[in-house]
C-alpha cells in the first residue's frame, strides 16, 4: 500500500513539473529572433513592404495617397484626369469609417511590436548590423506612432497638449501589457525621441 502511495506522489510531482514549460507564454507559431541578422530580417520585412508598394500605413502607396490626398482635397476635378481617379471612393465617409480602418490600428501596433523586439531583445551590440537594425527599428517605431497620432488623435491645440489624449505607448515587448492612452504631449515626445535615437 505504501508503494502505491509513493508512486502516486511521484506521478503528481512529475505532472506538476511538466506543466511549467507548457504554461510559459510564447507567441504561437513564431520564434523570437536571437541574432542581429534575424532581427534585421524581421525589420526589413516592413521595409520591403514599403519598397514594393504594399505599405499603405507607414509611408503610403499610390492608392492610399490618391484616396486621402486627392479624393479628400478640394480640387476634385484635378484627380479625375489622372489614372488614380478611377479608384477613388464615391462616398468618402466609406473610406474614413469602413471596417478595414480598424486594421490600421492593429497593423501599426504589429510594426511597433516588431520594432520593440529588435530594440530591446537583441543582445548583440556594437556591430554595424546591430546598430543599423536598432536605428531602423527606432525610425519605423517613430513613424508608426506618428501615423497613429495623425489618424486617431484630435487635432492638436496650442497649449493643450498635456490635456489632449494621445495613443497608448508601448515601448517594450510584453504580450500581457494593457497600456493606457498617453497625453498628446507624451506621444509627441515619444515620436521625437525615437526619431532622434534613429539618427543618433
Amino acid at each position: 500500500m505504501k508503494a502505491i502511495h509513493y508512486i502516486g506522489c511521484l506521478l503528481a510531482a512529475l505532472s506538476c513539473y511538466s506543466c511549467s514549460g507548457y504554461l510559459d507564454i510564447r507567441p504561437y507559431g513564431r520564434t523570437i529572433p536571437k541574432t542581429a541578422e534575424e532581427f534585421s530580417a524581421l525589420i526589413h520585412n516592413h521595409l520591403n513592404n514599403i519598397d514594393i508598394g504594399n505599405d499603405a500605413l507607414l509611408i503610403g502607396n499610390i492608392s492610399s495617397t490618391a484616396m486621402w490626398d486627392t479624393g479628400c482635397g478640394d480640387d476634385f476635378e484635378n484627380c479625375l484626369t489622372s489614372a488614380a481617379g478611377s479608384t477613388l471612393p464615391i462616398y468618402l465617409g466609406e473610406a474614413a469609417y469602413s471596417v478595414s480602418r480598424g486594421y490600421d490600428y492593429r497593423d501599426l501596433y504589429a510594426i511597433i511590436r516588431d520594432c520593440n523586439l529588435a530594440i530591446h531583445e537583441m543582445k548583440e551590440d556594437g556591430t554595424e548590423e546591430a546598430n543599423l537594425t536598432r536605428g531602423t527599428a527606432y525610425a519605423l517605431r517613430g513613424t508608426a506612432y506618428y501615423q497613429l497620432m495623425r489618424l486617431y488623435c484630435e487635432a492638436p491645440e496650442t497649449g493643450k497638449f498635456d490635456s489632449q489624449q494621445g495613443v497608448p505607448l508601448v515601448t517594450s515587448f510584453d504580450m500581457e501589457a494593457k497600456p493606457l492612452r498617453s497625453t498628446l504631449q507624451e506621444t509627441i515626445g515619444q515620436i521625437e525621441s525615437d526619431l532622434k535615437e534613429a539618427i543618433g
